[in-house]
């Protein structure tokens, strides 16, 4: 599927755009991602102050699920598509990713370009061991226009739903309509 290179693309733009000071290219990161994300990852890299400390992160590894013949560390847990009412030949697709990796994040002394030999040997030995295992949700999308499928974008990220929250929150309770469901979201609940 070729949204799976795309969420692994991700991937890799997401700890860019988390990360990175001012000087990161956020055109790149507005071709892959729908304009509520990119706003999201935009005003992340705006917000920071000028002075603010560079920071470093690494992806070490993709993590093999259990049970699973792939190595990718990327799994597809929903995968749906609906027409557009009232309108022939349109549609939209979104398909959630769950990708469980191998993660670092560290603050350097200093920028990178300023910093001696030993002293990178020191950020990877820190990169090592601040390793943390990490699973995230990446949500993919993609419209049909004219019978035609259009390319795949990072739609945003997402949260695993408990059953503890299945079983109390009023989102998911038996009966509701959508439009109650829709008033919730929109007062915050």
């Amino acid at each position: 599927m070729p949204g799976m290179r795309l969420a692994h693309m991700l991937y890799h733009i997401k700890g860019y755009a988390n990360y990175t000071n001012h000087s990161g290219n956020l055109g790149v990161l507005q071709t892959y991602c729908c304009n509520g994300i990119f706003e999201s990852f935009f005003k992340r890299v705006i917000r920071r102050p000028l002075n603010s400390p560079e920071l470093i992160w690494k992806l070490h590894k993709y993590l093999k699920f259990p049970r699973s013949m792939t190595i990718t560390g990327a799994r597809v847990v929903s995968d749906r598509a609906a027409a557009l009412p009232n309108v022939t030949g349109m549609g939209i697709r979104q398909v959630v990713v769950r990708i469980q990796s191998r993660q670092s994040l560290i603050t350097p002394p200093a920028p990178i370009a300023r910093l001696s030999e030993k002293q990178i040997q020191d950020i990877e030995n820190q990169q090592q061991e601040k390793q943390k295992d990490c699973t995230e949700y990446i949500v993919l999308q993609r419209f049909m226009i004219g019978g035609k499928d259009g390319e795949w974008k990072v739609w945003g990220l997402a949260e695993e739903t408990t059953t503890e929250e299945l079983r109390t929150n009023p989102m998911f309770m038996k009966g509701i309509t959508m439009k109650d469901r829709l008033e919730m979201m929109a007062a915050g609940g």
